[in-house]
């Protein structure tokens, strides 16, 4: 039960909360996710921001119908970071 809910704790400024994620994810999602993190990583590394590009957005919608949630979940806790352009073209 522990291993399929992924609880994690964290501790903030603001004070300490936790986290439960369910694990039914898929390989590629979490690699995504993962992939998705690595601007707070490196922040959290070297203390610069790093500017992501994201060219042709709207094929995220194409690709996954949940990967648009994935996606803002985890920028949104992105702050001093990262800073995100979001490209794209009319779909013809």
């Amino acid at each position: 039960m522990i291993r399929a809910l992924r609880p994690t704790l964290k501790a903030a400024p603001g004070g300490v909360g936790a986290e439960v994620s369910p694990a039914l994810e898929s390989e590629p999602a979490r690699r995504l996710r993962g992939l998705l993190d690595l601007p707070l990583k490196l922040y959290e590394r070297d203390a610069v921001r790093t500017l992501v590009i994201l060219d042709e957005f709207q094929e995220l919608l194409a690709a996954g119908s949940k990967l648009d949630a994935l996606l803002r979940s985890r920028v949104q806790h992105h702050g001093s970071a990262a800073s995100y352009i979001y490209a794209g073209s009319h779909p013809a």
